[in-house]
Order: structure tokens, then C-alpha cells, then sequence
């Protein structure tokens, strides 16, 4: 941004002294807008700011055939910074390279995508064994036991103390191993994924 805003103000010194010379303020002002908006037009379509050519990209992602919301999207180039982006009601995604740029590198991505939620499921025996043994150690330790919920009868429920995890999106699809793969073409790019839960 820096570069820009020093670079219109010297195209708008260069207009103002030819512009005198001609005495015409109207037509100097109408030429500086248009020229103003050319060069945020070429910033803003082609995504190119301080050197970095960044192709815009955006896409749905599915899980076995229905949109996935909220899951995290990362691609990662084999040289360079990472974009990310996060999947909307409708499974459709957009990548940001950082908090004011958005797009990724052009070239081939590794693509990750995931998505964790808690699992509200009731403990199994062995969790609830796990957590009465857990509970004891903590208690000999005059460490608190409760996961502050209470059940009906006011005593602590059966909660683990810390809520479990689950992945929906399966590992082949998620972190280091994913076997996603796209490439980003420098202009506008629509890349979707159809993932399967199997």
C-alpha cells in the first residue's frame, strides 16, 4: 500500500504542472480519477501487492455429497507462505494469504482440510473407570474433581473433565499426510473438493 500511495502522489505532482501550464483544473481532475482508479483496479484483480502475485481463490468443499461447514482450509505451497480460509454454511470457502491480502501462490498446493467438534456422546464404561481413577488421583492431591456440571440429583454428572475431540474429516484429507493436491493459476481460481468420510 505504501508503494501505491507513493507512487499517486507523484503521478499526481507530474499532472498538477502540466495541468498549470494548460490552465485546465476540470480536465486534470478527471484524468487523475481515472488514473487513480486504473491502478486500484490492476491491485485489486490481480491480487499483486509489494511483488507478490497472489491468484484468488475460492471453492466448495463437500463431505460425502453435503456441504461441510466450518472447516479449516490450508493450502500450502512447496515454497512460500501458507493461505487459509474456513468453510461457510454452505461449504463455499475463499483463501486469505494474510489479513489483508487474499489468495494464495500460484503453483501446486498440498491442501489441507479439517474440521473437530465435541463428542456429546455419553462416556463408556471404560472412560467413566478411567475418569473414577483419575478423580482419585486428583483427590489425594486435594485437586478438584469436578467438571462443574452437576446431574439431576445434584451430585457431579458422569463428564469427563476435559470434552472429547473428534475429527469428521478423515486423516487422508487433514495435516502433513493429506493427499489433496491443487494448483493455483495466477488469476481467479474456483477449486472444489468432494471428500468422503470412508
Amino acid at each position: 500500500m505504501h508503494v501505491l500511495r507513493e507512487m499517486l502522489k507523484e503521478l499526481f505532482q507530474l499532472l498538477s504542472g502540466w495541468f498549470k501550464e494548460k490552465n485546465s483544473a476540470k480536465l486534470f481532475f478527471i484524468c487523475f480519477i481515472v488514473l487513480c482508479l486504473l491502478f486500484i483496479a490492476r491491485f485489486f484483480f490481480t491480487g499483486s501487492t509489494n511483488g507478490i502475485s497472489l491468484g484468488q481463490v475460492r471453492g466448495t468443499v463437500t463431505l460425502d455429497g453435503k456441504p461441510l461447514e466450518g472447516a479449516d482450509i490450508t493450502f500450502v505451497p512447496t515454497e512460500g507462505r501458507s493461505s487459509r480460509g474456513r468453510t461457510d454454511a454452505r461449504g463455499m470457502y475463499s483463501l486469505d494469504y494474510t489479513a489483508e491480502l487474499r489468495g494464495a501462490l500460484p503453483g501446486d498446493h498440498r491442501v489441507m482440510i479439517s474440521k473437530v467438534i465435541e463428542d456429546f456422546s455419553p462416556p463408556s464404561e471404560a472412560e467413566r473407570e478411567m475418569d473414577d481413577a483419575e478423580n482419585a488421583i486428583l483427590k489425594s492431591q486435594g485437586i478438584p474433581l469436578e467438571s462443574g456440571e452437576k446431574s439431576e440429583t445434584g451430585l457431579p454428572s458422569q463428564v469427563p473433565l476435559e470434552p472429547k475431540l473428534i475429527s469428521l474429516v478423515p486423516d487422508k484429507y487433514a495435516g502433513r499426510e493429506s493427499e489433496l493436491r491443487a494448483v493455483v493459476k495466477s488469476t481467479k481460481n474456483i477449486i472444489d473438493f468432494d471428500l468422503s468420510s470412508q
